[in-house]
């Protein structure tokens, strides 16, 4: 008895470990099968996810070539820069000084007569209002006077030989410029009787202005003009490649910076061992070229090795593009070949059409000094003759592109007298190429 009950008691065992094991498999079996079932799922989320993704970042990247195309274009509209200049600073800004600079004023008859009152005084104000809300906004304002400031004594003379009265500097200053370039070509048009005019009434007018590139004095021509602004040493220097008359000053090569290179390579090393920054304007080029020439592009490198950071050139009328020159173990040098006209009664379309550089200048907490941005504003000169049997344009005056208008154009501008084919669409054009060439 006791046998057949042991052996109940082991069938007994054996039975209910077939059944735990069976459970033990079947779980075993349950578990693989969820979890196929959630890796299959998960596949299924993330390929599912990828898609999703590949999609938003597909429309995101669209979107984003979309928003870049429309903020080119806006861009575009007042900017050229170039790619390969600085973008950002390397360390925190320290101090910055804002330096805009314009071409040619280039005092024509009309140009100084428009100015006459009834008084007989002279009153260039609305030659330059429409600029000088944009000059204000500068630091640092220069202007190319591309005409002797004799004054009245010596008379007023158009081309060839300019000379224009004393409120024109007058008026450039109460429109925001407080650095006058003077080495051209025009500076010894009324000998040296002129420029000697001109040096004493800003001497004794605006002794805190500096006025480059003439000198009273032999003593004079050999100081490095540097002006300290916002904490940043800039040295200017302003040379021309030579001047229409020299008569009677063969002995007084001083008066004038011409553009030699010997002179130039020993100013720029001395500015260096004085200035933060070097900024050369030299009146150079070829007159109605909008191409620099390659003379004027190889002296451009020589100087920028010599250690020039800006150079702003002028003299050829038209605006010629901008491009940063490398140099060897330092910043590139940022150069806007020409300005073009400020203000003008030339004969072609293109010569109403100038040009204002605005250059952001800073120095960083490491001491090092660089153009951090740049601009290429558009400037139109506008004149027109509103009273009858006058003998000059009464009407005078620079406007910024952004306020020139069709109707402006047609009013009639007094340039469709010597270029019927000029237009505000053709001025529009010029503008828009000379923008697809500068860098």
């Amino acid at each position: 008895m006791r046998a057949k009950s042991s052996l109940k008691i082991w069938i007994l065992i054996f039975v209910i470990g077939l059944i735990m094991t069976g459970c033990t498999l079947q779980e075993e079996k349950n578990e693989s099968s969820l979890e196929n079932k959630t890796e299959s799922v998960t596949e299924k989320k993330l390929e599912s996810s990828k898609e999703e993704t590949a999609q938003v970042t597909e429309e995101s990247s669209e979107l984003a070539e979309e928003t870049v195309t429309e903020e080119s274009e806006k861009a575009e509209e007042t900017t050229t820069m170039m790619q390969t200049g600085p973008t950002a600073p390397e360390s925190p800004i320290v101090h910055s000084v804002r330096l805009m600079a314009v071409g040619d004023n280039l005092m024509h008859l009309s140009n100084t007569m428009s100015a006459k009152q009834p008084d007989g005084s002279f009153d260039f104000t609305y030659h330059f209002q429409h600029i000088a809300p944009i000059i204000q906004q500068a630091d640092l304002a220069v202007v190319n006077q591309e005409c002797v400031m004799g004054g009245i004594e010596l008379g007023i003379q158009t081309y060839p030989c300019f000379n224009t009265v004393y409120e024109v500097g007058r008026d450039l200053v109460k429109a925001g410029f407080n650095v006058i370039l003077a080495a051209n070509n025009h500076i010894l048009d009324q000998g040296e009787t002129g420029l000697q005019n001109m040096i004493r009434y800003w001497k004794t007018n605006y002794p805190d202005i500096p006025v480059l590139g003439i000198h009273e004095t032999e003593e004079d021509s050999k100081i490095i003009p540097v002006i300290e602004k916002n904490g940043i040493r800039i040295a200017m220097l302003n040379y021309t490649y030579d001047t229409n008359l020299k008569a009677g000053i063969e002995e007084k090569p001083y008066l004038v910076n011409y553009l030699e290179e010997e002179r130039i390579e020993s100013d720029i090393k001395k500015a260096k061992t004085m200035a933060d920054f070097i900024i050369v304007f030299p009146h150079w080029g070829e007159e109605y070229n909008d191409t620099p020439t390659p003379e004027v592009q190889e002296l451009a490198k020589k100087m920028a090795n010599w250690g020039a950071d800006l150079i702003i050139g002028a003299h050829p009328h038209v605006i010629e593009p901008v491009e940063w020159i490398p140099r060897a173990n330092d910043k590139p040098t940022l150069v806007y070949y020409s300005l073009g006209n400020f203000q003008s009664e030339q004969f072609r379309t293109e010569q109403m059409l100038g040009g204002l550089a605005d250059v952001t200048i800073i120095k960083d907490e490491n001491g090092d000094t660089y153009v951090l941005n740049h601009t290429m504003e558009y400037l139109v000169t506008h004149y027109q003759l509103t009273i009858p049997n006058l003998g000059y344009y009464n009407i005078v005056t620079t406007y910024p592109w952004e306020q020139y208008s069709p109707e402006l154009a047609t009013a009639p501008h007094g340039i469709i007298s010597k270029d019927p084919t000029f237009s505000y669409e053709k001025l529009d054009q010029i503008r828009k190429n000379m923008m697809a060439r500068c860098q």
